[in-house]
């Protein structure tokens, strides 16, 4: 076990990799009450094209997603969530483009909680009913999130700005490329990445890291979960969008906007340093106290405010900025003008030190919160860094490292647009 202390904390978390390799890491807080885990595998829905075995494989998109929902049921029929209540714990689970996770909060004990985590989650269980059935269920997720505007506003974006790269598609699929999936095809996949390898379980809160190490050998020894290596095939990308606009009529009362862009992925060594000046960066140009916003908000230009984010993986990365407008070319005409404006000017050192003072306040205030400890444990493990690298890295970012990847970012010739606008009345 490999104890990792931070001073200024005065805390520390714990490593241990077991024999089957898989990763146990545990942040003890014993002033709290609660304890919340989250266990996770390295596969998402970005993940469509592996090898294993010596065998190509290719799985229909959704298809992580929907093995986290199947992972729910067990051969006795009992239902993973009733496991958890009965324990007094609740429980959750999600895919993102590259992780799944399941986790749970538990105030009254772990040992049980984590004992069914781990036992649900190394005893898969598929038939032709029960997948055909959650065909049906996830068929109706997918057409309930059609329905949602913001995330019709992202997935057009995704869809404008990558030509061929899997992120470009919706995380739970569609109706007809999960009707493609079928038990035998769900064993296959849980086993090419459901593998203690490419595992890891982070636990925060009032427990130690020896009782959790316990449990987990203890967890292993009733069950032949074996390991071994799964080799990802990278996405190919062409360099450019695949489109440079899209409009969407749905039942909104006001247009919405998304101005993206994409832009080339940050390597492994250099990856965590890198998002989180870019987290600094998007906070300077169009955060709450920008010129930016006060721009837009006080010339009516937005509704309920302007918003940015970074959306990145190990081989895609991209950049949006949304709002809600009723005049939304013009808001975009805006952003795209103090975009360059800040470029050619450069970024203005108070803004930058009051990005960079909040951003660290973040940062560490995560430390005090279960879930957000835990979450990071699993983010920083799975980008080969440890916990406290966030905290180190951000005091390290300085005016000029902000300035230095604004000048290769947010490239005109590297964006798109995308608006869901309210139904006409002569298309109603």
């Amino acid at each position: 076990m490999e104890s990792i202390i931070n001073d200024r904390l005065g805390e520390g978390c714990f490593k241990t990799v077991l024999e089957n390799g898989f990763t146990v890491l545990v942040y003890p807080m014993p002033h709290k009450t609660a304890v919340y885990a989250v266990l996770a595998s390295k596969i998402g829905s970005d993940t469509l094209d592996f090898v294993v075995d010596g065998k190509t494989r290719r799985v229909p998109a959704g298809t992580a997603h929907f093995l986290e929902h199947k992972m729910f049921e067990n051969e006795d029929g009992v239902d993973a969530f009733e496991l958890f209540a009965r324990t007094g714990a609740s429980a959750n689970a999600f895919t993102s483009f590259d992780k799944t996770c399941y986790l749970f909060e538990a105030s009254l004990g772990a040992r049980q909680p984590l004992e069914t985590i781990l036992g649900f989650v190394g005893a898969p269980y598929f038939t032709e009913e029960t997948v055909e059935k959650e065909q049906g269920i996830i068929g109706q997720e997918i057409k309930m999130y059609l329905d949602h505007p913001g995330w019709r506003l992202v997935f057009s974006m995704l869809e404008l700005l990558y030509h061929d790269h899997s992120v470009r598609h919706d995380i739970a699929g569609t109706v007809g490329t999960i009707a493609e999936i079928t038990p035998e095809l769900l064993y296959d996949f849980y086993d090419a990445f459901y593998n203690p390898r490419n595992m890891v379980l982070a636990v925060s809160g009032n427990i130690s890291a020896e009782e959790v190490t316990e449990i987990c050998r203890e967890e292993f020894a009733k069950r032949n979960w074996k390991s071994h290596e799964t080799e990802v095939i990278p996405c190919r990308e062409q360099d450019g969008t695949a489109g440079e606009s899209s409009t969407i009529s749905m039942a909104v009362s006001s247009p919405q906007f998304c101005l993206g862009f994409k832009e080339i992925p940050f390597s492994k060594a250099e990856r965590i340093k890198k998002e989180l000046t870019l987290e600094i960066l998007l906070d300077v140009i169009a955060g709450q106290t920008s010129d930016l916003y006060r721009k837009l908000y006080d010339s009516g230009l937005v509704n309920t405010g302007l918003y940015s984010e970074m959306l990145s993986g190990d081989d895609y990365l991209c950049v949006m900025f949304s709002g809600e407008s009723e005049d939304p070319e013009k808001a975009i005409e805006v952003i795209r003008e103090d975009i360059e404006r800040v470029k050619s000017t450069g970024l203005s050192e108070e803004r930058f030190l009051e990005s960079k003072r909040a951003c660290l306040g973040d940062v560490i205030g995560e430390y005090e919160d279960v879930s957000a400890v835990a979450a990071n444990l699993v983010c920083s493990h799975f980008k080969g860094a440890g916990i406290y690298d966030i905290m180190a890295l951000t005091e390290t970012i300085e005016k000029e490292d902000a300035e230095e990847l604004l000048s290769s970012f947010l490239r005109g010739s590297h964006s798109a647009v995308s608006l869901v606008v309210p139904i006409k009345a002569s298309e109603q």
